[in-house]
């Protein structure tokens, strides 16, 4: 759920190359967290739960709508965990009612 980024040097500049997502559109474009189609509703249900439980582990200070992103096959991307890894123990999504196992 989190695009692919990989070290890489380009001019003698150290850097990072990311994946871009597309097409796919942020849940704040949307108007908000879409509902999917009924055949992908247990699906899209497991993603919510993973996202928020990663956050919950990096310490992610900013999961926001506009970092929350889907695309036309109801696949859920995150991006921007520029404020992740925090001194702060308070998590992001402490009101969680469920987990996932194999996550």
């Amino acid at each position: 759920m989190v695009p692919v980024t990989v070290e890489r040097r380009v001019r003698n500049e150290l850097g990072a190359a990311i994946m871009w997502v597309a097409p796919a559109e942020s849940f704040k474009e949307l108007g908000g967290t879409p509902t999917p189609p009924t055949r992908f509703i247990g699906y899209w249900t497991i993603q919510l739960i993973r996202v928020k439980m990663f956050d919950n582990l990096i310490y992610n200070r900013d999961p926001n709508e506009g970092n929350w992103l889907v695309d036309p096959a109801w696949n859920l991307m995150v991006i921007d965990h520029s404020l992740s890894f925090t001194p702060d123990d308070d998590m992001a999504h402490e009101n969680m009612t469920r987990i996932d196992r194999y996550l």
